[in-house]
């Protein structure tokens, strides 16, 4: 069975917002959880693949790393637009099943 985890991702300067901290704290906070999510991932023996969906350009790079598969959304039409975007995907590459993973989730 081909398992796959669906991480969407907002633009990190536009998320956390009411945090009330600065943008470049906001980002660094953004990029910290979303390297603990994709590591979590990458050392499931059931995950077959991750899918990461987003616009922003630095976590686009960040999935690089962790061998992620990249879909770049045009534009930030909401977690379920971005989970569509990567279910096309998974549909094209016969994938069974999928599972959605905020990129907030802390203690993974």
């Amino acid at each position: 069975m081909q398992v796959a985890a669906i991480i969407p991702v907002k633009t990190f300067s536009n998320a956390k917002s009411r945090l009330g901290v600065s943008q470049e704290k906001t980002v660094q906070l953004c990029k910290i959880m979303l390297e603990q999510v994709l590591e979590s991932i990458s050392q499931s023996k059931i995950i077959t693949k991750s899918i990461l969906v987003s616009k922003d350009e630095t976590a686009l790079q960040i999935a690089k790393r962790f061998n992620t598969t990249q879909i770049y959304e045009d534009n930030e039409s909401g977690v379920n637009h971005a989970v569509s975007l990567a279910d096309r995907y998974l549909v094209e590459n016969r994938f069974d099943t999928s599972v959605v993973f905020p990129q907030d989730i802390p203690l993974m």
